[in-house]
């Protein structure tokens, strides 16, 4: 039963289409054409063959793409009706000169047309490709790029450091007390935060400049050719840009948002893990001090990051 429903399915009819036109032209040739009496096997082999791969195409298309791609498939169809009637020629001569022309035109059109959805269909596969890369690397949310793509470029980061030695530094931001946004105004009202948050630090960046979503309301920006005084100027504008930006609704009592930061530089020490576990450390230095600056650095005889 489920044989038939599948022979029965919308995507065989053109095929059956195809094989009435088919019967139709072996009728035709056969009433009112003369056979040749000196048949080029060659030709007709091959022509024959050539036909059949198109209706085999044909086939495949109709029962592997459900329907998609049409204008290949019309210009497959035109190509087959064309090509059988070419092949019959082969055998009978025909009586109107108007039937070679026909055939000829007809396998122009049908190229024209195959062309056309052979690019159409290229143009739609490499559309899909992007949204599916798009999909994979960016965070659907911010639009931003997700920790994926961040940490494939920060990786080619690296290896750029320590083959020129032009270093880079590294931020890692927080939403301070984003908790309490959610809870208070809700998680669409925390959202809309996320996105604005992340329109405002892209304003104040360079286009080089990589701003990832890390996760939850921790972002973390890549800054290539920065050491940590620039890198510091940077963290800075954020911040106080974050600070006096209205985050609030009409009629809503929303409080400023703020953010803190931890910021460092790579140095030739360093590994990838070591890199962010030092930024993560000044992230947390920044929040126990106060929130709302930046920590930058870890002094060596103390211990402790000196705060912005």
């Amino acid at each position: 039963m489920l044989r038939l429903n599948v022979y029965h399915d919308g995507r065989m009819k053109k095929i059956y289409l195809i094989v009435i036109a088919s019967i139709l032209l072996l009728t035709y040739h056969g009433l009112f054409s003369v056979i040749i009496s000196d048949i080029d096997y060659f030709n007709f082999l091959t022509e024959t063959l050539v036909t059949i791969i198109v209706f085999i195409s044909i086939v495949y298309i109709n029962i592997k793409f459900n329907n998609e791609h049409h204008r290949i498939n019309l210009g497959l169809i035109i190509l087959f009706i064309s090509l059988l009637t070419d092949t019959l020629d082969e055998i009978y001569i025909s009586h109107a000169m108007i039937g070679t022309v026909f055939e000829d035109l007809l396998q122009i059109v049908g190229f024209v047309v195959l062309l056309v959805g052979i690019k159409q269909w290229l143009n739609s596969e490499a559309k899909i490709k992007t949204q599916l890369y798009e999909l994979a690397h960016t965070d659907t949310l911010t639009k931003l790029v997700n920790r994926r793509h961040f940490d494939n470029v920060l990786k080619l980061e690296f290896q750029r450091y320590l083959r020129s030695g032009n270093t880079f530094c590294v931020l890692l931001m927080d939403i301070d007390h984003f908790k309490s946004v959610n809870d208070n105004q809700g998680h669409n009202f925390g959202d809309a935060v996320l996105i604005q948050f992340s329109d405002v630090t892209n304003q104040n960046i360079r286009t080089n400049d990589v701003l990832c979503r890390w996760g939850g309301d921790e972002f973390a920006l890549l800054l290539p050719n920065t050491n940590l005084e620039q890198s510091i100027l940077v963290s800075e504008k954020i911040r106080e840009s974050i600070s006096t930006t209205n985050f609030g609704i009409a009629g809503s009592k929303m409080p400023p948002i703020t953010i803190s930061i931890g910021c460092t530089q790579a140095k030739k020490s360093d590994t990838i893990d070591s890199l962010f576990q030092r930024v993560d450390k000044l992230l947390y230095t920044s929040k126990d001090n106060g929130r709302n600056q930046t920590a930058h650095s870890i002094t060596a005889d103390s211990g402790k990051a000196i705060l912005v």
